[in-house]
């Protein structure tokens, strides 16, 4: 592009003349020396300073833009970590809440696994009970029964006379 504008100056210019004004046939010599470039040169040098305080403000520019990438960057990496980290954290407790979940089901069916052995202890025990007193009253009618048979049995003679003693008194 600067070369088809460097042609289009020149090709405005008239004949035997470059851009800067100076014919193109006088020695180069003759123009450096000349009081021309001297104007020229002088006039370039606050352009000239003007364009480099540019450039420096530009790349001050430039590099603050940069610090400022680079803080947005480690903000915006910092809020990511935090991100992963929210999600891992939520995944965890995610994790801990079923597992605490599974617990609560596991102890409510031991609590229900105690009450029913509970219930069938007592059952149990109960029954124990029952067939205590029963034994206890089949041992008394046993031992009534052994002393009904023991006071029978003493002897042939106070059988015999007991049964007659008994039919007496009919």
């Amino acid at each position: 592009m600067d070369n088809l504008n460097t042609h289009s100056e020149q090709a405005n210019q008239p004949q035997g003349q470059q851009a800067n004004g100076l014919p193109l046939d006088i020695p180069t010599s003759q123009v450096l020396d000349s009081p021309m470039i001297e104007q020229q040169s002088t006039n370039q040098t606050p352009q000239w300073f003007s364009l480099e305080q540019h450039r420096l403000q530009l790349g001050q520019v430039l590099q603050l833009c940069n610090e400022q990438v680079q803080v947005s960057r480690r903000q915006e990496m910092s809020l990511q970590n935090a991100t992963l980290s929210n999600i891992l954290t939520t995944d965890v407790l995610l994790q801990n809440v079923e597992e605490v979940d599974s617990m609560r089901l596991e102890l409510q069916r031991i609590r229900e696994n105690q009450e029913t052995s509970r219930h069938a202890w007592d059952q149990l025990l109960q029954v124990v009970v029952d067939a205590n007193e029963t034994n206890e009253a089949l041992i008394r009618m046993f031992a009534a029964l052994q002393q009904e048979i023991n006071s029978h049995v003493s002897g042939p003679g106070d059988e015999a006379s007991s049964v007659a003693s008994r039919d007496n008194q009919d």
